[in-house]
């Protein structure tokens, strides 16, 4: 099913057919993640030391693609690893990965937080 960019995939999750919708510019589909947990919903620079979120989406600025092409992608999982003092960047751990960002480039970055 397709309207405009918006296009509906159906995907097998935990054993059980659920419906996705993706946004697409051009050839780069961008997933719209279905939230269902009840976890407060935050931004990347509220994080405290250690704590996990889960990307939920990147505000629209013009640094969203930027965001995008070093990984943060909505579902994936970071991890506040290191805060430098007086408002200093941030280490987040993405994958494998440890990504500094500015504090207000961190405040793009919506997420879901984990328990």
């Amino acid at each position: 099913m397709s309207c405009g960019p918006w296009t509906a995939v159906n995907i097998l999750a935990d054993n059980h057919l659920k419906f996705l919708p993706y946004f697409s510019l051009d050839s780069f589909q961008i997933p719209v993640l279905l939230r269902t947990g009840s976890n407060p919903l935050m931004t990347a620079d509220q994080l405290t030391l250690n704590q996990s979120g889960r990307i939920v989406e990147i505000t629209s600025s013009t640094l969203k693609i930027n965001l995008m092409e070093l990984g943060f992608l909505p579902g994936k999982q970071l991890t506040l690893q290191h805060k430098a003092p007086s408002g200093g960047p941030l280490a987040f751990q993405l994958e494998e990965t440890l990504l500094a960002l500015r504090k207000n480039e961190a405040a793009l970055i919506r997420i879901e937080l984990l328990s």
